[in-house]
């Protein structure tokens, strides 16, 4: 596992409105077990939209990230 504070991104895709979604995973905390996240950002990039962080009692990983045509992200893990 990654060491404490170590993020990686996985999956990168770029919205009808040009919006940015990303995820990936990471260990946060003292844990060895690796938790994932999902963000939308602005176009530009400096701004966080919506964002969502998923843990549970071991590693929580995310293979894949689709957009839909109505712009929903689906991950996969």
């Amino acid at each position: 596992g990654n060491q404490s504070g170590g993020v990686h991104i996985t999956n990168v895709a770029v919205l009808s409105n040009d919006n940015i979604a990303f995820s990936g995973g990471g260990s946060y905390s003292n844990s060895s077990n690796r938790d994932c996240y999902v963000a939308l950002l602005s176009p530009d990039g400096t701004s966080l939209i919506n964002n969502a962080y998923v843990s549970g009692s071991g590693d929580d990983i995310i293979h894949g990230m689709a957009i839909d045509k109505d712009d929903n992200i689906f991950i996969t893990g």
